[in-house]
C-alpha cells in the first residue's frame, strides 16, 4: 500500500508531505522560494557559491547546540560525545509543556563529523526516546560522516545503515531540520523523518559538490559549478521536493528562536494529526495494529531468531507495545521518503538526454588559481631571514662576492680557497637552497610556478640589478629579490629546470615502484640491477615530461642546450647533507597527492632517494660498494613494516587490476552489447537488411 501510495508523490514532487495534515507554521511562501531559487539559478557561478554556500559554511554563526539551548524550554538530560550532542527538552508547545528529544550535529567538535561510535550511540539515544513517545527532532550540520582508514575498519558504513533504520523504524513523530552543511551519509540518516524542514541558509545533498566533481572530472567541471547545477540552497531543494519547507530563520538571527520552534512544534503536531487521520481512514493501518499486538503477544519462533541476531529495536521493551498512531506515524513516514526518492526515464537519462552536460571551466579556473596565488607570492614574498638555512647561505653568498676584489698570496689561497671559487660554490649553494626551499614551500603548484618563474626570468621583466639587491639589509631581503637577481639568473634558471626533472622523476618513481616493493618485502634489499633500470626508466620518462610540456617555454629551450644539466644536480644533491630533512618535508605533502599510496611506500621511497641513490652514484663512480640493504630502523621505521608494506603491496596489485579493467570499458553501452547481445543484435541486423 506503501508503494501504492507513493506513485503519486514521486510523479509529482511538489505535493504537500504525506505528513503534513495542518499548516506547518513559519514557513517562507513557496512563490516567494520559488522566485528566490530562479534568482539563484541565474546568478554566475561565483557569485551563486557566496549566495548559497558561504552562509552555510561560516565558522562564526552559533552551533545547532547553541540553538537547542536557546528554545523556550527547560533541557532535562543531555548527552555529549564529542561532535555528537543529544538532549531531552520540556519544550513549550501551544497546547502545554511536552517532552521533545533533539538529536543534533555539534559543528564545533571536529567540524560536526560523526564516525562509527556517534552513530551506533545516535541509535540507541533514538531507541530510547522512541521507547519512552518522545518526538524526535534532528539537526544536521556537517560535511559528512569521517570517510578515514579507521572509521572505515570500524564499520562505518553498518553504523550508518544501522541509524538509519532505526530512525525510519521509530514510531513516533519524527521532524529534521537541515541547519547547516547536509552532506552524504552524514546527514541522510538525521534526514529519515515524516517532515523535513530547512533553514533559509541551510545546504543539502547526497555528496559533497568536491565530491562530485571528483566523480565528473572527465566533463571537466569544478566543484563550483557542480554546486550550482546540482542545486544545494533551501529554496531549490524546496522546489525539487527535497524539503518539506524552508523555515524563515537562518542560524545569524541572533537568538530569536520563536520562529524556529513554532516550526518545530506545529510540524509534530501536523504529523500526529495525520496519523490519527490515517488510522482512522485506512482500515490497513488496523489490520497492521492487529498483526503487530499478535506478534508482540505470541511471537513466532522464527522472529525470536531475528531478534536474538539482529542489533536493532522490536515492540518488546517495557514502554514499547504496539502503538496504532505510531504504526501510522512510520507507514507515512515511508511513504514521504519514498516522494523523496527520483526516478529518470529512458529520455532523461545519461547520454539519451535532451540537456547538455554545461561546458566545464575547471581547468580554467585551476589556472586562475593558479595565477593568482603565484601573483599573491610576487606582491608578499617571503623574507629570506625567517629561514635559518636560506640566511646562512645568503650571508656566506655575500662574503665570497665581497672577497672577489681581495688579492691572496699562495699561503693564504692554499688554507681559504681561490675567491672566484668560493664565489662560485657560494653561489651554486645559495641557488640550490632557493630552489629546494621554494618546492616544499609551493607543494603541489611548484611545477607550474616554477615554469612561471623560468619564463619571468627568460623575458627579464623583474630582473633586479644586482648592485640593487646588495644593498638590501639581511633582515630585510627577499626570496623575491634573490630570484630576480640578474647576477644569478643562469644559475637560478638550471636549478629551477633540474628541480623540474626531480619531481617528474620523483612521481614516475611513486607511480612505477610496485615491482621495487615486492623484491623489497622479499628479500629485505632492492638490487643494484633494479635501480638501475628504475632510474632508467623514470629519468627518460620525467625528462621527456618535462620538456613536452615546455616545448614552445624556456623550460623545453634549456632542456635542449643543456642535456646533462641534471646529471650534475642530482650528485650535488645526493652530497647537500640536508637532503634527509627535504625529503621527509616531500613525503609529507606528496601524502596529499598520491591518496592510494600507503604510508610505507612512501617512506620507502624517501629511503631510496636518500640513502640507496647515493649509494648507487657511488658505485658507479666506482668509490664505494652498493649494499641496497632496507635497514628499518634508518627509515623512520613505523611499528610492524614489513607486515604494512606488505598489504600496500597488495593493495597495489589490486588497483593494477581494476585499472587494468577500468581500461577495457567493459561497462561501455558496445562492450555490454557484444557480450550479451551479439547474436541478438545480429539477428536484428539481418532481419533489417532482408526487410529493405
Amino acid at each position: 500500500m506503501a508503494e501504492h501510495n507513493a506513485r503519486d508523490y514521486s510523479v509529482f514532487p511538489g505535493n504537500q508531505s504525506p505528513s503534513v495534515s495542518t499548516p506547518v507554521e513559519a514557513l517562507l511562501a513557496p512563490e516567494f522560494c520559488k522566485a528566490r531559487a530562479e534568482e539563484l539559478q541565474a546568478l554566475p557561478v561565483d557569485d551563486y557559491v557566496s549566495e548559497v554556500l558561504e552562509p552555510a559554511e561560516l565558522l562564526s554563526r552559533a552551533t545547532a547546540r547553541d540553538v537547542i539551548g536557546q528554545l523556550k524550554g527547560k533541557v532535562i538530560v543531555e548527552v555529549s560525545n564529542g561532535p555528537l550532542y543529544a538532549a531531552e527538552v520540556d519544550l513549550q508547545f501551544d497546547t502545554g509543556t511536552r517532552r521533545v528529544g533533539f538529536l543534533a550535529q555539534d559543528r564545533k567538535v571536529n567540524n560536526g563529523v560523526w564516525g562509527p561510535e556517534h552513530h551506533s550511540q545516535a541509535a540507541e539515544i533514538v531507541r530510547g526516546f522512541g521507547d519512552l513517545s518522545m518526538p524526535v527532532v534532528t539537526f544536521m550540520d556537517t560535511p559528512g560522516a569521517d570517510a578515514g582508514a579507521d572509521a572505515n575498519h570500524n564499520n562505518q558504513a553498518h553504523s550508518i545503515s544501522r541509524l538509519l533504520a532505526e530512525m525510519c523504524n521509530l514510531q513516533v513523530a519524527t521532524v529534521g531540520i537541515v541547519y547547516g552543511l547536509g552532506y552524504s551519509g552524514g546527514a541522510i540518516p538525521l534526514a529519515a523523518t515524516n517532515i523535513l524542514l530547512c533553514v533559509r541558509t541551510g545546504v543539502f545533498n547526497t555528496i559533497q559538490p568536491k565530491g562530485l566533481a571528483s566523480i565528473a572530472r572527465k566533463f571537466n567541471l569544478s566543484w563550483q559549478e557542480c554546486a550550482r547545477y546540482v542545486g544545494l540552497s533551501s529554496y531549490e531543494l524546496l522546489g525539487k521536493g527535497v524539503v518539506d519547507g524552508v523555515v524563515d530563520y537562518a542560524p545569524e538571527d541572533a537568538g530569536d528562536t520563536d520562529k524556529l520552534q513554532a516550526a518545530i512544534c506545529s510540524s509534530i503536531e501536523s504529523i500526529e494529526q495525520a496519523s490519527r487521520n490515517l488510522a482512522a481512514r485506512e482500515r490497513a493501518v488496523l489490520r497492521q495494529y492487529d498483526r503487530a499486538v499478535d506478534r508482540y503477544l505470541n511471537p513466532p519462533p522464527e522472529l525470536e531468531q531475528v531478534k536474538s541476531m539482529a542489533t536493532f529495536s522490536f515492540a518488546d521493551a517495557k514502554r514499547a507495545v504496539p502503538d496504532v498512531f505510531g504504526i501510522a506515524m512510520r507507514y507515512l513516514r515511508f511513504v514521504g521518503l519514498r516522494r523523496r526518492i527520483r526516478t529518470s526515464t529512458v529520455e532523461t537519462y545519461g547520454r539519451l538526454a535532451d540537456v547538455e552536460i554545461p561546458a566545464g571551466d575547471l581547468e580554467e579556473r585551476t589556472r586562475s588559481l593558479r595565477d593568482k596565488a603565484f601573483d599573491d607570492w610576487l606582491e608578499d614574498p617571503d623574507r629570506i631571514v625567517y629561514n635559518d638555512s636560506l640566511a646562512r647561505s645568503l650571508k656566506a653568498y655575500r662574503q665570497r662576492k665581497e672577497g672577489l676584489d681581495k688579492e691572496r698570496n699562495r699561503l693564504t689561497a692554499i688554507l681559504l680557497g681561490e675567491p672566484q671559487r668560493n664565489f662560485e660554490n657560494a653561489r651554486t649553494d645559495l641557488c640550490f637552497r632557493v630552489g629546494l626551499y621554494l618546492y616544499n614551500r609551493w607543494k603541489t603548484s611548484s611545477s607550474y610556478n616554477f615554469r612561471r618563474l623560468i619564463d619571468l626570468l627568460a623575458s627579464r621583466a623583474e630582473e633586479v640589478p644586482a648592485e640593487r639587491v646588495d644593498l638590501i639589509p639581511a633582515n630585510e631581503i627577499t626570496v623575491r629579490d634573490v630570484v630576480f637577481d640578474t647576477s644569478l639568473r643562469e644559475s637560478l634558471t638550471a636549478t629551477f629546470v633540474n628541480i623540474l626533472i626531480f619531481d617528474a622523476l620523483y612521481d614516475s618513481i611513486v607511480n612505477g615502484f610496485a615491482d621495487i616493493a615486492e623484491e623489497a618485502r622479499r628479500t629485505h634489499k632492492i638490487s643494484q640491477e633494479s635501480l638501475h633500470r628504475l632510474l632508467d626508466t623514470s629519468l627518460a620518462g620525467a625528462a621527456q615530461q618535462v620538456k613536452g610540456d615546455s616545448e614552445t617555454g624556456e623550460t623545453g629551450r634549456f632542456l635542449a642546450a643543456n642535456a646533462d644539466a641534471f646529471s650534475d644536480w642530482i650528485r650535488y644533491f645526493v652530497r647537500f647533507n640536508g637532503r634527509g630533512a627535504f625529503l621527509k618535508d616531500v613525503e609529507e605533502w606528496k601524502r596529499v597527492y598520491f591518496t592510494r599510496l600507503s604510508d610505507a611506500l612512501l617512506v620507502l621511497i624517501t629511503f631510496t632517494f636518500e640513502s640507496l641513490i647515493p649509494d648507487f652514484l657511488k658505485a658507479q663512480e666506482g668509490k664505494a660498494s652498493y649494499d641496497g640493504a632496507i635497514k628499518p630502523t634508518r627509515i623512520g621505521k613505523r611499528k610492524d613494516f614489513w607486515n604494512q608494506l606488505d598489504i600496500a603491496y597488495n593493495d597495489v596489485l589490486v588497483q593494477r587490476v581494476i585499472d587494468s579493467h577500468k581500461a577495457r570499458k567493459l561497462t561501455s553501452v558496445e562492450a555490454i552489447r557484444d557480450r550479451f547481445f551479439r547474436d541478438l543484435w545480429l539477428s536484428m541486423t539481418r532481419c533489417t537488411r532482408t526487410s529493405l
